[in-house]
């Protein structure tokens, strides 16, 4: 940290000769991770470290466990992601007519299959995983599809399950729903006083201004579900469906014993979390989620305002429990700040590196040391000593 001030602190020479601005596109998963550790993001921007693989030298490899059992993670979520997207109930005609007009991508006539086995057979065999295979591989076929109708009759059973039926909950009577929504989202922030430096024989010299960066992402909301309330306003959710907690560590018979996202506390159909699983895993995600909301609010501002919907904080439905919780109000208009700051902070990073100090350990804000904190520590007291003993 001290040698980036000293950087910023350095003569800079002439003005610059013209002015520049950055585009940069990021993933948005991404955000939260950044956010939640911009220590480890300012490592792999600035001196280009790698966090995820700073302690690849501490990994234990074991032998096999029932984790095995079941594909990867990635592949596990995307499979639960295709059975939703090919087996969720459309409630479109159940509630007609809608209190505003609907793209014709909320119209498709889905029949609830969840449940089928025959759809999570093909489910599977789209990624390779056949039921007709031997040995280890047929083991695994069969264990997954075992899951993934568990899982689907947990979804079934709550809220979304219930959503998808037209079933009306929290004044919220559905109108349609469509999986797996592409979305295109940019944001521009101006910068003021901002230099992109270089090094030249004379010193550091401002070579250019940066007046500003557009941030852009794209990717697909898993599902977005219409609704209108009471006094017939039309409304907007953001769903995204996380899988976390759904493999080795889930309990099938007993739930309390499984993973911490199994355990349901209260309502089951109560749309906040109950447990400090599911406010951890709320949390986590909340930017992503929330910029899924801001890229839909755009899609609606582009209407005529008499046919927008107002956008509902964004929720998530926890595979491992069916349950769908979302954030409040305050919390969506919270987050709705913390990712337009780190958007801008994101931002002057890009614009010039050196002029943005290093963050400060995540322990130093609340405690906890994340792992790439502890192994960004690890690898500097590693250094250190190893120059203490070379004296």
């Amino acid at each position: 940290a001290m040698a980036v001030k000293n950087f910023a602190d350095s003569p800079v020479g002439e003005q610059p000769i013209f002015a520049v601005r950055h585009k940069i596109r990021l993933s948005p998963n991404d955000l939260d991770t950044s956010f939640n550790c911009k220590r480890g993001y300012w490592i792999s921007e600035v001196k280009g470290w790698l966090p995820t693989m700073l302690k690849i030298r501490d990994l234990e490899f074991s032998n096999q466990t029932t984790e095995d059992l079941y594909c990867e993670p990635k592949l596990f979520g995307l499979l639960m992601h295709r059975l939703l997207e090919l087996g969720l109930e459309n409630p479109f005609e159940k509630n007609q007519p809608p209190v505003l007009p609907l793209p014709k991508t909320f119209e498709n006539k889905n029949t609830n299959d969840l449940l089928d086995p025959k759809l999570v057979e093909d489910v599977l065999l789209e990624e390779g995983i056949s039921l007709s295979a031997e040995g280890f591989d047929k083991t695994r076929a069969v264990m997954m599809k075992e899951r993934l109708i568990h899982l689907a009759k947990l979804v079934n059973q709550g809220l979304i399950g219930k959503f998808s039926l037209g079933q009306t909950y929290h004044n919220r009577t559905p109108e349609g729903l469509r999986t797996e929504l592409p979305f295109f989202f940019k944001h521009k922030i101006d910068l003021n006083e901002t230099y992109r430096l270089g090094f030249t024989i004379h010193g550091f010299k401002k070579l250019a201004e940066v007046t500003g960066v557009e941030v852009s992402f794209d990717g697909r909301a898993d599902l977005v579900l219409a609704f209108r309330d009471a006094n017939e306003r039309g409304l907007l959710q953001v769903v995204d469906l996380k899988t976390t907690g759904c493999r080795g560590d889930f309990n099938q018979d007993n739930p309390n014993e499984g993973s911490a996202l199994q355990v349901i506390q209260g309502d089951p159909l109560s749309k906040y979390p109950q447990t400090s699983a599911e406010e951890k895993i709320l949390r986590k995600h909340k930017l992503q989620l929330t910029l899924y909301s801001l890229a839909l609010e755009a899609i609606e501002s582009d209407k005529p305002e008499p046919e927008r919907r107002e956008i509902l904080p964004p929720a998530i439905l926890i595979a491992a429990s069916g349950r769908c919780v979302e954030l409040t109000k305050e919390e969506f208009e919270t987050t709705k700040r913390d990712l337009l700051l780190h958007l801008e902070w994101i931002a002057k990073l890009s614009a010039e590196p050196s002029v943005v100090e290093e963050p400060n350990s995540c322990s130093a804000s609340d405690g906890q040391q994340c792992f790439t904190c502890n192994a960004i520590d690890s690898i500097i007291e590693t250094e250190i000593n190893s120059i203490s003993d070379q004296r």
